[in-house]
């Protein structure tokens, strides 16, 4: 059984009985908590998206910060939250590889989080050299074109079996 990515609008902690649903849903059609991955966009800090991350993780959710590295990106993200995972964003990676300076700051950037006790998950890996340097650095995991194209529930049975 393979882990499933669900995306989380942090508008969703406006209603307080969001987790409550997570948790029916969960009940519903009986997934182990630890398969489901509940990816929150990293954007400004706010008191109720914070507590309504810290109900999810006290209930056992694997929670992934989604596109760091882009936006409103901030080392407070690391320090503050009770994430699991950091997911790298695609562009974070795109902009920074092409130079010695930015591929120090990724390097450093996948240090810290390991140091820290956090997974990373680089995001937009598109061909072997990127692969390769994130193995490297020692990232976790990568996904990408370079590994599989988006696809159908059955071609993803199909390449699952072949692989």
């Amino acid at each position: 059984m393979y882990p499933i990515s669900v995306n989380v609008s942090r508008r969703h902690f406006n209603d307080a009985n969001f987790t409550d649903y997570i948790e029916q849903l969960i009940e519903k059609y009986r997934i182990p908590k630890h398969y489901l991955e509940l990816e929150i966009t990293e954007t400004v800090e706010e008191k109720q998206i914070s507590d309504g991350i810290n109900v999810l993780k006290g209930r056992g959710y694997t929670l992934l910060v989604d596109d760091f590295g882009s936006g409103y990106s901030s080392l407070n993200t690391l320090k503050d939250t009770n994430f699991d995972v950091i997911k790298m964003d695609r562009i974070f990676l795109q902009n920074f590889i092409g130079s010695q300076r930015g591929k120090s700051i990724v390097n450093h950037t996948i240090q810290m989080t390991r140091d820290i006790g956090l997974e990373i998950v680089a995001e937009g890996v598109e061909n072997a050299e990127q692969a390769q340097f994130l193995n490297e650095c020692g990232c976790d995991a990568a996904q990408g074109f370079f590994y599989a194209k988006p696809m159908t529930v059955s071609d993803f049975e199909k390449h699952v079996k072949s692989v």
